[in-house]
Protein backbone atom coordinates (compact mmCIF):
# COMPACT_ATOMS: atom_id res chain seq x y z
CA UNK A 1 0.00 0.00 0.00
CA UNK A 2 1.38 3.30 -0.84
CA UNK A 3 0.86 6.32 1.29
CA UNK A 4 -0.48 9.74 -0.38
CA UNK A 5 2.61 11.38 1.22
CA UNK A 6 3.40 13.31 -1.62
CA UNK A 7 -0.21 14.49 -2.72
CA UNK A 8 -1.44 18.17 -1.15
CA UNK A 9 -4.22 17.62 1.03
CA UNK A 10 -6.36 19.01 4.31
CA UNK A 11 -3.85 18.27 6.32
CA UNK A 12 -0.34 19.14 4.52
CA UNK A 13 -2.14 22.35 3.22
CA UNK A 14 -3.08 23.40 6.86
CA UNK A 15 0.72 22.39 7.72
CA UNK A 16 1.77 24.51 5.24
CA UNK A 17 -0.33 27.55 6.19
CA UNK A 18 0.58 27.38 9.26
CA UNK A 19 4.90 27.18 8.67
CA UNK A 20 3.63 30.20 6.46
CA UNK A 21 1.85 32.33 9.30
CA UNK A 22 4.17 31.63 12.00
CA UNK A 23 7.20 32.70 9.27
CA UNK A 24 4.97 35.89 9.04
CA UNK A 25 5.08 36.45 12.50
CA UNK A 26 8.34 36.11 13.71
CA UNK A 27 9.54 38.52 10.86
CA UNK A 28 7.19 40.55 12.45
CA UNK A 29 8.35 40.38 15.75
CA UNK A 30 11.79 40.45 14.40
CA UNK A 31 11.14 43.83 12.78
CA UNK A 32 8.99 45.66 15.55
CA UNK A 33 11.00 44.66 18.02
CA UNK A 34 14.08 46.08 16.39
CA UNK A 35 11.44 49.48 16.43
CA UNK A 36 13.61 52.04 17.43
CA UNK A 37 12.03 55.98 18.65
CA UNK A 38 13.20 58.96 17.31
CA UNK A 39 16.32 60.15 19.62
CA UNK A 40 15.77 62.17 23.09
CA UNK A 41 14.78 65.64 22.66
CA UNK A 42 16.59 68.45 24.14
CA UNK A 43 13.99 68.56 27.02
CA UNK A 44 13.51 64.99 27.53
CA UNK A 45 17.34 65.10 28.48
CA UNK A 46 16.43 67.75 30.69
CA UNK A 47 13.45 66.02 32.00
CA UNK A 48 16.17 62.83 32.65
CA UNK A 49 19.08 64.26 34.35
CA UNK A 50 16.04 66.12 36.64
CA UNK A 51 15.00 62.94 37.81
CA UNK A 52 18.39 61.15 37.95
CA UNK A 53 19.58 63.76 40.10
CA UNK A 54 17.27 63.74 42.17
CA UNK A 55 16.70 60.14 42.82
CA UNK A 56 20.47 60.37 43.52
CA UNK A 57 19.26 62.64 46.47
CA UNK A 58 21.35 65.38 44.79
CA UNK A 59 19.73 68.84 44.58
CA UNK A 60 20.94 70.81 40.97
CA UNK A 61 20.21 73.34 39.03
CA UNK A 62 20.43 72.01 35.07
CA UNK A 63 21.16 73.95 32.20
CA UNK A 64 20.72 73.38 28.43
CA UNK A 65 21.73 70.36 26.86
CA UNK A 66 24.30 69.78 23.87
CA UNK A 67 24.62 67.24 21.57
CA UNK A 68 27.90 65.32 22.01
CA UNK A 69 29.38 61.69 21.59
CA UNK A 70 30.87 59.31 24.41
CA UNK A 71 33.08 56.59 23.81
CA UNK A 72 35.79 56.16 20.87
CA UNK A 73 35.94 54.75 17.04
CA UNK A 74 32.75 52.52 16.21
CA UNK A 75 31.86 52.44 19.96
CA UNK A 76 31.09 56.05 20.36
CA UNK A 77 27.69 56.62 21.17
CA UNK A 78 25.67 59.95 20.75
CA UNK A 79 24.38 61.77 23.79
CA UNK A 80 23.18 64.61 25.20
CA UNK A 81 25.56 66.47 27.59
CA UNK A 82 23.21 68.14 30.10
CA UNK A 83 24.82 70.80 32.61
CA UNK A 84 24.72 70.97 36.00
CA UNK A 85 25.40 72.93 39.22
CA UNK A 86 25.33 71.32 42.54
CA UNK A 87 25.37 73.91 45.15
CA UNK A 88 28.20 75.93 43.36
CA UNK A 89 30.21 73.14 41.71
CA UNK A 90 29.57 72.19 37.98
CA UNK A 91 28.94 69.16 36.78
CA UNK A 92 27.99 67.52 33.30
CA UNK A 93 25.82 64.54 32.89
CA UNK A 94 25.69 62.47 29.62
CA UNK A 95 22.93 61.07 28.51
CA UNK A 96 22.11 58.20 26.30
CA UNK A 97 20.39 60.04 23.12
CA UNK A 98 18.96 56.48 22.06
CA UNK A 99 18.21 54.97 25.59
CA UNK A 100 17.37 54.96 29.33
CA UNK A 101 20.83 56.27 31.34
CA UNK A 102 23.53 58.14 31.76
CA UNK A 103 26.68 57.14 30.03
CA UNK A 104 29.19 59.65 31.98
CA UNK A 105 29.28 61.64 34.75
CA UNK A 106 31.97 64.61 34.57
CA UNK A 107 32.25 66.15 38.03
CA UNK A 108 35.66 66.19 39.08
CA UNK A 109 37.20 69.76 40.84
CA UNK A 110 40.24 70.85 40.40
CA UNK A 111 42.32 69.33 43.57
CA UNK A 112 40.74 65.36 42.69
CA UNK A 113 37.53 65.29 44.78
CA UNK A 114 34.14 64.71 43.03
CA UNK A 115 31.41 67.24 43.56
CA UNK A 116 28.84 63.87 44.00
CA UNK A 117 29.42 61.23 47.07
CA UNK A 118 30.40 57.69 46.23
CA UNK A 119 26.36 56.82 47.33
CA UNK A 120 25.06 59.48 45.37
CA UNK A 121 26.82 58.53 42.52
CA UNK A 122 26.59 54.74 42.73
CA UNK A 123 22.70 55.89 42.70
CA UNK A 124 22.97 57.63 39.73
CA UNK A 125 24.65 54.80 38.02
CA UNK A 126 22.19 52.33 38.48
CA UNK A 127 19.04 55.25 37.44
CA UNK A 128 17.12 53.96 34.69
CA UNK A 129 14.29 56.33 32.93
CA UNK A 130 13.28 56.47 29.09
CA UNK A 131 11.01 59.08 28.57
CA UNK A 132 10.06 58.02 25.23
CA UNK A 133 9.09 54.33 26.86
CA UNK A 134 5.81 55.22 25.71
CA UNK A 135 6.46 55.49 22.12
CA UNK A 136 8.12 51.90 22.24
CA UNK A 137 5.02 49.95 23.82
CA UNK A 138 3.02 49.88 21.02
CA UNK A 139 4.93 47.84 17.83
CA UNK A 140 5.23 45.51 21.49
CA UNK A 141 1.33 45.56 21.94
CA UNK A 142 1.28 45.00 17.76
CA UNK A 143 3.41 41.86 17.42
CA UNK A 144 1.99 40.57 20.80
CA UNK A 145 -1.23 40.85 18.97
CA UNK A 146 -0.01 39.44 15.54
CA UNK A 147 1.31 36.68 17.42
CA UNK A 148 -1.84 35.97 19.29
CA UNK A 149 -4.06 36.36 16.34
CA UNK A 150 -1.48 33.67 14.18
CA UNK A 151 -2.09 30.98 16.99
CA UNK A 152 -6.07 31.50 16.92
CA UNK A 153 -5.85 31.28 13.29
CA UNK A 154 -3.64 27.88 13.66
CA UNK A 155 -5.60 26.73 16.13
CA UNK A 156 -8.90 27.35 14.17
CA UNK A 157 -7.42 25.75 10.67
CA UNK A 158 -5.93 22.57 12.76
CA UNK A 159 -9.37 21.91 14.02
CA UNK A 160 -11.43 22.67 10.89
CA UNK A 161 -9.18 20.52 8.76
CA UNK A 162 -9.26 17.69 11.26
CA UNK A 163 -12.76 17.99 11.36
CA UNK A 164 -13.06 17.54 7.79
CA UNK A 165 -11.26 14.27 7.73
CA UNK A 166 -12.74 10.84 7.34
CA UNK A 167 -12.59 8.58 9.81
CA UNK A 168 -10.72 5.20 9.26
Amino acid sequence: MKLPLGRPGPVRGALVAAGVALLLVVLLVAVLGGYDADPMTPTEAVDFTERALSESGVEAAVGSPERGTFGLGPLAEDVWIVPAAVGSQPIALSVDADGDKALNLADRLGDGTNVLADDEFDALATFRYDPRGEDRTLPSAVALGAVVAAGVALGVVLRTRRAALPVL
